[in-house]
């Protein structure tokens, strides 16, 4: 055989490029632009991304991703490696989930690229000229810069006397709260370290996978708040080093203030078996350090507009703080005494009748029979009191119109006082989730979870990660997203018993049974052994049954909402069980009933006929 010529010339290839919207993507320099300004993307998510864009209009499964990126014969937790780098492209695209404009999720299918695209040929830069080094000039400091005044100057006394002003109005605090606006915070910068190792890496945990993960999750805070920056000054930075012993991986972190050195923050993380989803879980713990520390918490509590005495607004202070705790009927008792002494020294206290208001309200979601109808009386005067008084009070708005969605069942009305809490109060995070779960439970999906992205913006304790957008996801028939979310949220709960319980009915609609076993045998506290059946619905659903003592038991003590049983039968395909189930649940007035018209877990007993009856007694109409 001939050796091949090594002076022939082969002929020219030119490379190609990717043009959509107003973005460009350059295989052979594997960078995405916009407008012609490079943006960050690491290569496993470019990869995903290049592999999307030439399949433009295509369904490309999630195995197939898998193959090209990691190879078919390669065993890795590839699930969240594929979650990871879809989150990347859509922060580089500026696109979101639930409204996309450039990538589409396709629950159970894979994912599709709908923009459309353009192949053309990418531009050849030529080599930028050398220019030959020059000394370095000492550097010296410029005179500041004097503007002269044109205008007539005020002198200083009137100065002097409206910073006094501004000085009252921002500092007072009683008896009048929402005066005064407080002064815009400065974009925290935060910068992510490279992943320090102790030796040549070799355990299963992939250096850039955590700074890739880092970076998709700091990214994840208000961005008028935080900024994560690659280049340039920073405020914090974000340090990580790895070291692994015989049997654990260990990774330690911290937070660093630049200027000063600082240690803000710092956590070890240690990892037996297998450390898949070991990244994640790291930079979900970093985020919500950086969260919890520099970033506002969102406002749960109404602004106190009512000019009171001080006395009144002491008792509703300390009434505040006694509701917030998370436990007990005392304190919510304790809490309403000092209320009705505070509408009783002021009795226009709109925010204190509010807050009376709200305590029942909570009440008439927890309590049963006789106890709920009380509850529900004393919320509705409550309510009707300080609107009366206030007809733009943000937190009886919103109570009056979760009382109309839980009990009334009037979803239409519910929706319009939502929004006036909304607008009456941007920054009141309350009606954002109580809007997300009226859209989502009447069908409309993908305004739910732009209701859900505002109290993101609002609210740092939201986004790392949240159970509550796991479900949005799963009544929207997005199981994937649900399954990752979930995952994510098991992470960093100290109580996983819900998540747990999310990962299995998402595992169980997107028939993986293996996953939804293993998250049953979490639930049982019991081995679950699939046999050679792993792959088979009906197996599962043989150990699934297990179930049904424990949750039978749990709804005779009132501590399981019998829809949740109804959505149980149903997926065991026990119609009139489930149907029992969820007339329990109706007339009970269960908080999750409302979902009955969009739950893909009772798609067994959907088409069944007694399903309309149902429907109509919630208040709905197919």
């Amino acid at each position: 055989m001939e050796s091949p010529d090594k002076t022939a010339v082969l002929p020219y290839a030119p490379p190609v490029a990717y043009r959509f919207d107003r973005f460009e993507l350059l295989p052979e320099a594997e960078e995405l632009r916009k407008n012609g300004t490079r943006i960050h993307l690491p290569p496993q998510p470019f990869r995903v991304l290049l592999l999307l864009v030439q399949r433009a209009g295509q369904i490309v499964t999630r195995e197939e991703i898998q193959e090209a990126l990691w190879g078919a014969e390669v065993f890795v937790d590839f699930e969240q490696g594929i979650n990871t780098a879809i989150r990347r492209i859509r922060f580089a695209l500026n696109d979101h989930a639930e409204t996309p404009r450039f990538l589409q999720t396709l629950p159970r299918r894979g994912y599709c690229f709908l923009a459309p695209v353009e192949r053309v040929e990418a531009p050849v830069t030529p080599p930028p000229e050398i220019e030959p080094l020059r000394p370095v000039e000492p550097w010296v400091p410029e005179p500041p810069l004097v503007i002269e005044e044109e205008r007539p100057r005020r002198s200083f006394a009137r100065f002097a006397a409206a910073l006094v002003v501004l000085g009252m109005l921002f500092f007072s605090r009683a008896p009048h709260e929402g005066a005064g606006a407080a002064a815009p915070r400065p974009v925290l910068r935060i910068s992510i370290g490279a992943v320090a190792a102790d030796r040549t890496w070799t355990a299963p945990v992939d250096p850039r996978r955590i700074e890739d993960e880092l970076q998709t999750h700091l990214s994840r805070l208000q961005p008028h708040l935080v900024g994560v920056v690659e280049e340039g000054p920073s405020d914090i930075t974000v340090e990580t080093s790895l070291q692994d012993g015989e049997s654990a991986v260990r990774v330690s972190a911290r937070i660093v203030e630049t200027g000063s050195g600082k240690v803000v923050w710092s956590e070890t993380f240690n990892r037996e078996g297998d450390a898949g989803d070991f990244p994640l879980e790291i930079a979900l713990r970093i985020t919500q350090a950086v969260g919890s520390r520099y970033i506002p918490e969102g406002r749960e509590e109404p602004l106190v507009r009512t000019p009171v005495a001080p006395a009144a607004l002491a008792l509703y202070r300390e009434a505040r703080v006694l509701a917030s705790r998370p436990v007990p009927q005392q304190d919510l008792d304790a809490a309403l005494v000092r209320l009705q002494k505070a509408v009783q020294l002021e009795p226009e206290f709109a925010e204190a009748w509010s807050a009376i208001g709200d305590i029942w309200s909570e009440r008439a979601e927890a309590w049963m029979g006789e106890s709920r109808a009380v509850a529900l009386t004393q919320a509705r005067i409550a309510l009707e009191r300080s609107l009366a008084l206030d007809s733009k009070g943000a937190e009886a708005l919103n109570d009056y119109g979760r009382l109309l969605m839980q009990h009334d069942r009037d979803y239409a009305a519910a929706e319009t006082w939502l929004r006036r809490a909304i607008a009456a109060d941007p920054d009141y995070i309350h009606p954002y989730f109580n809007l997300a779960v009226l859209l989502s439970a009447m069908g409309q999906h993908d305004a739910a979870l732009a209701s859900f992205r505002q109290l993101q913006l609002r609210d740092p304790n939201s986004f790392v990660p949240s159970v509550n957008l796991a479900f949005l996801y799963l009544m929207a028939q997005r199981p994937d997203d649900a399954m990752a979310e979930y995952r994510a949220a098991v992470l960093v709960d100290r109580n996983p018993f819900q998540t747990r319980w999310g990962i299995m009915w998402s595992a169980m609609a997107t028939q993986r049974w293996d996953v939804a076993a293993r998250s049953l045998a979490t639930i049982l506290e019991e081995p679950v052994d699939l046999g050679d059946q792993a792959g088979s619905g009906a197996r599962y659903r043989e150990e699934f049954r297990r179930l049904e003592p424990i949750l039978l038991k749990r709804e005779s003590v009132r501590r399981l909402d019998p829809y949740v049983l109804a959505c149980y039968y149903s997926q065991l395909h026990d119609a009139d069980r489930a149907f029992a189930a969820l007339d329990r649940s109706i007339q009970d007035r269960s908080t999750l009933a409302i979902y009955t018209f969009v739950d893909p877990r009772l798609e067994f007993i959907r088409t069944d006929p007694r399903f309309e009856a149902r429907l109509e007694r919630l208040g709905f109409r197919r």
